[in-house]
């Protein structure tokens, strides 16, 4: 048999901290129990509320029941507006976004000029103290006529003092434009929760996960550019095993190497 709705079994009432609702649904022993282990305290109902307990009892011969019990605040928002609260144990609702700031050094900018970070120095002959090119460059070598005249330098502590070997002078130019040698980036990572049945089988979800890049972590936040990588996991035991993997997202578009770290295997 499927569980059904006991007949009059449904209940609200409302409180000063809110709604409480109850519903009682009947079928065999193993279908009451299925029933309570899938569905852990927390979880929301539409139109109901969070699940606040669930219990067992026989009614008669053979015939079980499991009566639910709800709860929701006052206000009703989550049902009038639409909005679900978050299952605060596992899936879709059991996702976790936060993010840091990684320092990395200008040079990886995707903007760069060497001008941030560099000083630049001329020699007595050079034919102007501000080149066209001092504000667009990307590489500190310089060729040509300009590798004669001019100098990127980083500290101002390596200007020649004195005239040089050939007999010319060397003067400060041009200052660095940015103060700090690194910029801040940011570093997102999500953790999701996933229930199982077994401790082997919530193990061995994370070992196809573990250390491995995915385009998107299992629970889409619409954010884009780069992949994720699995670098963190857990399993504990509330009410079923619950496995938590935390995805790092790459802080460039390119992405994790390839040809450092596998993606997560296809499944059917």
């Amino acid at each position: 048999m499927a569980l059904t709705l006991k007949y009059k079994s449904r209940t609200s009432e409302r409180t000063e901290s809110g709604y409480v609702r109850k519903q009682t649904l009947q079928g065999s022993f193993d279908e009451c129990t299925a029933y309570q282990t899938t569905h852990a305290i927390g979880e929301y109902l539409s139109g109901f509320g969070r699940l606040a307990s669930s219990s067992i009892s026989q009614h008669e011969g053979n015939i079980w029941q499991i009566e639910l019990r709800y709860t929701e605040d006052p206000s009703g928002l989550s049902v009038s507006i639409g909005t679900v609260p978050p299952d605060t144990s596992f899936g879709v609702f059991s996702a976790v976004l936060d993010v840091t700031m990684m320092s990395n050094p200008l040079e990886a900018h995707p903007s760069y000029r060497t001008c941030w970070n560099h000083y630049l120095a001329a020699r007595d002959d050079a034919t102007t103290e501000s080149p066209s090119w001092w504000s667009t460059a990307t590489d500190p070598l310089l060729t040509g006529t300009a590798a004669q005249t001019y100098r990127w330098m980083k500290s101002e502590s390596e200007l020649i003092i004195g005239p040089d070997a050939e007999g010319h002078t060397w003067k400060l130019v041009k200052k660095r434009t940015k103060a700090a040698d690194q910029y801040d980036v940011a570093l997102y990572t999500q953790t999701e929760t996933a229930r199982f049945a077994t401790f082997a089988l919530a193990c061995a979800a994370i070992a196809a996960k573990a250390n491995r890049t995915a385009s998107s972590p299992g629970v889409a936040n619409g954010l884009t550019g780069g992949n994720w990588k699995c670098d963190r996991a857990t399993v504990r035991y509330s009410g079923a095993w619950l496995a938590s993997i935390t995805w790092t997202m790459s802080y460039d578009s390119s992405g994790w190497d390839s040809d450092l770290y596998d993606p997560v295997a296809a499944t059917n």
